[in-house]
């Protein structure tokens, strides 16, 4: 498969097994929650936030955030381009929080597609 193409399954026809078709994945969101452990959160969002400058240039993405879902806890919505950056994304991220020692414990990180791209 080349880059960005995913294969899915369909659903089953009479007569058939399942279809496989190849689809081409144009955008890929990953939400990501960290919980704080720090003691100066404006301060510690402040450098977070020039790390995710660094990554949204890296990998041609888009970063969102921070969103406070629960208390204590960070949500970041990151939009790449292709599946790839995915993986991308996240080393540069974890290695980045943990070089600079900042108080943010991965907790959760989900994969979104685009309903095109599940539904066809």
């Amino acid at each position: 498969m080349g880059s960005g193409q995913r294969t899915r399954c369909c659903s089953r026809l009479p007569g058939h097994g399942r279809l496989r078709e190849t689809v081409q994945v144009n955008r890929v969101i990953i939400l990501v929650r960290l919980d704080y452990e720090g003691d100066d959160l404006q301060d510690d969002l402040h450098k977070i936030n020039a790390v995710h400058n660094r990554i949204e240039k890296a990998i041609n993405g888009k970063i969102e955030g921070p969103y406070f879902p629960q208390s204590g806890t960070v949500l970041y919505i990151f939009h790449v381009d292709k599946y790839e950056r995915l993986n991308e994304a996240g080393r540069i991220f974890y290695s980045e929080i943990s070089k600079l020692k900042l108080p943010f414990v991965p907790n959760t990180y989900e994969v979104a597609v685009t309903p095109e791209e599940f539904f066809g």
